[in-house]
């Protein structure tokens, strides 16, 4: 397998600084906006200087703050980073103000900015109106990338992301990200491996690795984004010896290339 989508692992400040300055940074990131305005010496620090293969996505934080950052705000964080692509705000699972959100004067000047691409979200409680929520935000904005939620596993009879995937990809042949893991691992991966995915982020193999769980994968869907969130931001963490971390991670990254165990891909 060629072209493998990349994993994108989510944590504090600290834990992208190991990275660096010990050579280990990967090379495809989701970072949370508001984070990166709580540090953004530290965040220019270690995303500023790049090579043209390292991909930032700038998330907008609805999942962690239950609302979307502001699009100012937004701007700002993405030029510390020196971001490659902005997510447009969106709602869990609300079509209505997904759209209200990204129909407006400051979302249209977002996308008059061409120093970054932009991510939209399509989001709805059922899978006719997250379709419809699609069509309107590429009427809107065209956008460069498309994302899939982790709560789309479990908003569609076939309890997976693939659907999504597929109409975004033979509707739009956009780039798509998968934002999270969700409570159904083996979906994650299959779902990784569909024509047009690039990519996956997720904060929970980090923040299991830091209770030292994750064995036979059976613990990946029981943190939220929200909880593993908590757990990382503890600035006392000493990432040399989480070693559970380092192999989740890793292990991710295997799963993502060679599959899930047993699995049909």
């Amino acid at each position: 397998m060629t072209d493998a989508a990349r994993y994108a692992p989510i944590g504090p400040i600290e834990f992208f600084e190991y990275q660096l300055a010990n050579g280990v940074l990967g090379d495809y990131n989701l970072l949370l906006a508001h984070d990166v305005l709580r540090f953004p010496n530290r965040y220019a620090n270690v995303f500023t200087y790049r090579n043209a293969n390292h991909i930032v996505i700038l998330d907008n934080g609805v999942v962690e703050l239950g609302e979307p950052l502001n699009v100012r705000s937004l701007i700002r964080a993405a030029d510390i980073v020196r971001a490659d692509v902005v997510c447009l705000p969106d709602a869990l699972n609300d079509i209505h103000h997904t759209i209200r959100l990204c129909n407006t004067a400051e979302a249209e000047a977002l996308a008059k900015i061409n120093r970054f691409r932009l991510m939209a979200i399509p989001q709805g409680k059922t899978f006719e109106l997250w379709k419809a929520c699609a069509t309107i935000l590429q009427d809107l904005y065209n956008p460069s990338y498309w994302a899939v939620p982790r709560l789309a596993t479990n908003l569609h009879a076939a309890k997976s992301r693939i659907p999504y995937i597929r109409h975004l990809f033979w509707t739009y042949g956009k780039p798509i990200h998968l934002l999270g893991f969700s409570n159904n691992l083996k979906d994650d991966i299959r779902s990784t491996r569909d024509p047009g995915v690039v990519g996956i982020d997720s904060c929970n193999p980090v923040a299991l690795g830091l209770l030292g769980q994750w064995e036979n994968y059976k613990h990946v869907g029981s943190i939220s984004p929200v909880d593993g969130q908590s757990l990382m931001d503890k600035h006392n963490i000493d990432w040399k010896i989480q070693h559970k971390v380092w192999e989740n991670i890793e292990t991710v990254r295997n799963l993502i290339y060679f599959g899930y165990p047993n699995a049909p891909v």
